[in-house]
């Protein structure tokens, strides 16, 4: 699943209510940060919600090293984390997108959840956004 691809759902998430559209974009494009990601990360790893295979495939593209960096990321140890925590964030998206898109489904459920309560102002590794998203 590309760039686009992760902009274009979150896009759809933030749809309704009716906005103007460059509040619209900003409201969805601050959820396919690398940051924001790898905050997606970390709260898929500490949910339970991934199985076995899952994790082994967040963990392995966590710790590949990518060519280069992004020219904001260089700066520090942590920001690189960050950005390979995002990176495998959209590897788990893209694998999913394409082997099992019903499962990708159930997962960004939860996602969605965890932007409406980042939206929301609150911090999703928090008890109050812990709790499971209506269905």
């Amino acid at each position: 699943m590309s760039p686009t691809d992760r902009k274009l759902y979150m896009r759809g998430h933030h749809l309704l209510p009716p906005k103007h559209v460059d509040a619209y974009r900003t409201q969805s494009d601050v959820h396919v940060t690398a940051e924001q990601q790898a905050s997606y990360y970390d709260k898929l790893l500490s949910s339970g919600l991934l199985t076995p295979p899952e994790i082994q495939l967040l963990t392995w593209a966590q710790s590949e090293q990518p060519a280069t960096y992004r020219a904001r990321f260089t700066g520090s140890t942590a920001a690189m984390e960050k950005y390979r925590k995002g990176t495998a964030f959209e590897a788990l998206v893209g694998f999913l997108h394409l082997e099992n898109p019903v499962r990708l489904s159930a997962l960004m459920v939860h996602v969605l959840a965890w932007v409406t309560a980042t939206d929301a102002g609150l911090d999703i590794h928090s008890p109050a956004a812990a709790a499971a998203p209506p269905s």
